[in-house]
């Protein structure tokens, strides 16, 4: 892992006009605050596998996603670990530790090569007491997190397993994907069958019924985690790619 002391994300040009743009959950603080944050973050740099940060750590600060993207686990009493929700561009991970003063609940880890603007703890904890309205908005970030979810949830009980699947196979592809000779968009996927089937709530059996009715429908190609989107045209009700929120699962835990 690399640190470096200065966020380039935005050429220093503060957190309002960083590159994920609207996605970017800082993007509507005004000017002033945008400059304090930027003056505060540290970029860090994460290949794909590392840990970002473990369940049961003390939080170290707010994370907010500037390429790449991010894995959220839970580990169950088992021992084995869930893959509970994904964050791309923009997103902030780790503010819930850090609203809670307390330990990470679930692991992060780079599904890519990701790069993640931080703001430490301290600093952070210090400048929402200087300025309230910061803290504020982090607060609103966290229930607009949980509305998010709660529509999700209602969401994924009405759509078909087939429409969820595509869902976030295309994000995915989208993400980590790059346009062929034919139109279409392919991609090594970043998780694993077992990571897609416990995010949809399925059986392996149920997941590989459902890749392979999307391939008979001519909608998709894939082989071991190499996926090739062929069609955007065929998913009801509507277009993934024009689909920022969460489908699946609980956002930024």
């Amino acid at each position: 892992m690399q640190t470096m002391t200065s966020c380039n994300s935005c050429d220093s040009a503060g957190c309002g006009t960083c590159r994920p743009g609207p996605l970017g959950d800082w993007s509507q603080v005004n000017a002033d605050h945008a400059r304090i944050l930027g003056a505060l973050i540290s970029e860090q740099h994460h290949a794909r596998g590392d840990t970002v940060f473990r369940a049961g750590a003390g939080n170290c600060g707010i994370y907010c996603i500037a390429e790449g993207i991010v894995g959220l686990r839970l580990l169950h009493e088992s021992g084995t670990s869930v893959l509970v929700d994904i964050a791309y561009p923009g997103d902030l991970i780790g503010t819930r530790a850090f609203l809670r003063n307390g330990r990470h609940r679930t692991s992060a880890e780079a599904l890519s090569a990701v790069r993640l603007c931080r703001i430490p703890a301290a600093e952070a904890r210090r400048l929402m007491h200087e300025h309230p309205a910061l803290h504020q908005r982090l607060v609103r970030v966290c229930l607009d997190s949980l509305d998010a979810s709660q529509e999700a949830m209602l969401q994924a009980a009405a759509m078909p397993n087939r429409d969820r699947l595509f869902h976030l196979l295309s994000r995915l592809i989208g993400h980590c994907g790059t346009s062929d000779s034919a139109g279409g968009v392919q991609a090594q996927l970043p998780i694993s069958r077992e990571d897609i089937a416990a995010m949809l709530g399925v059986r392996q059996e149920t997941l590989s019924r459902l890749l392979k009715r999307l391939k008979q429908e001519g909608v998709i190609d894939i082989s071991g985690r190499h996926c090739q989107l062929l069609s955007l045209r065929r998913l009801s009700p509507g277009p993934p790619f024009a689909d920022r929120r969460p489908i699946l699962v609980a956002r930024r835990i």
